[in-house]
């Protein structure tokens, strides 16, 4: 059982690598507007790096989160962000810090509270 169990682990890192590129697109979009003349690999590193961090958190069970919760953390997270942008006419996010970063804030937070409600409410129902 310990093959299924490597492929398991290795499936949630590289999961999780694809699933935080999704907010970590929006904050590089936002700090970072040369982003589109840097090389392939930098952009990569940036978007991808921070959800090997993750992926390997989750797969070790250092982080109080499941692999179910990151990824409605993730899929929240950024299109609730580039929603908040769109209702408050955000083009470009780096020309308008004021503006992009604490809706981007706001809508990280709600994303893990609504994560966080949504796995005690099914805890709480048994699903």
């Amino acid at each position: 059982m310990a093959l299924p169990d490597t492929f398991e682990r290795a499936g949630v890192v590289v999961g999780s690598a694809l699933l935080v590129a999704l907010p970590m697109t929006a904050v590089l979009a936002m700090l970072v507007p040369e982003a589109a003349t840097l090389p392939v690999w930098q952009v990569a590193l940036a978007q991808l790096g921070p959800g090997v961090v993750v992926g390997l958190a989750v797969a070790a069970g250092w982080l109080p989160i499941t692999y179910h919760g990151l990824w409605v953390w993730s899929l929240l997270s950024a299109f609730g962000t580039y929603a908040a942008w769109g209702l408050l006419d955000v083009a470009v996010p780096s020309q308008q810090p004021a503006v992009a970063i604490p809706a981007m804030a706001l809508v990280v937070v709600l994303a893990a509270t609504l994560t966080a409600w949504r796995s005690r409410l099914r805890t709480a129902i048994g699903a």
